[in-house]
């Protein structure tokens, strides 16, 4: 398992189900996931047999020790990264982030050096079911999939993410 910045924090297995599915040179390199929903994670973040947290420090010790009685744990610290999002402490609160995982994404679909813009979208998008050259439709939807999972942490381009799902069937240059 990783730290936020890359460098090893532990080592961890991982068991892959139905490997033999997998196809050399599409994605035999790669290890699959369940799916994880939205709702999901704030649930885990927030509930109490799995991340422990407040601003009571003492109390959280002792929760943890009690916990530690009943149930076989380990107490691995204040949280800093969760399925792909920082968290960072301050006062108020906690601060959810996925910078890391966003420009890991760039950086697996080539637009690592893209230039940024302050609308995901322009409002006459023109985009719709057209014919053009079309694009390796896995590849579409693992792309399309990364960032509806981006979304947790930037509902701004939820809509564009929702418009270009819309094209999954048979995505092509122009919804790429």
């Amino acid at each position: 398992m990783l730290k936020a910045n890359g460098s090893i924090d532990r080592y961890k297995a991982k068991l892959v189900a139905k490997g033999y599915s997998q196809l050399e040179r599409v994605d035999f390199e790669e290890t699959f996931n369940p799916v994880v929903k939205a709702t999901t994670i704030r649930v885990v973040l927030s509930s109490y047999d799995i991340i422990v947290t407040g601003s009571h420090t003492t109390l959280i010790s002792k929760i943890i020790g009690e916990l530690g009685k009943e149930f076989a744990m380990e107490d691995l610290g204040p949280l800093h990264f969760f399925l792909g999002i920082e968290v960072t402490y301050f006062t108020g609160g906690i601060y959810l982030n996925q910078s890391k995982y966003a420009a890991e994404l760039l950086v697996k679909i080539s637009m690592a050096l893209a230039k940024p813009i302050s609308t995901p979208l322009t409002q006459k998008h023109g985009l719709q079911e057209v014919v053009d050259n079309p694009v390796d439709a896995s590849l579409y939807k693992s792309i399309v999939g990364s960032l509806q999972y981006l979304t947790l942490t930037r509902p701004d381009i939820a809509y564009v993410v929702n418009l270009a799902s819309q094209f999954m069937q048979s995505p092509n240059n122009t919804h790429y």
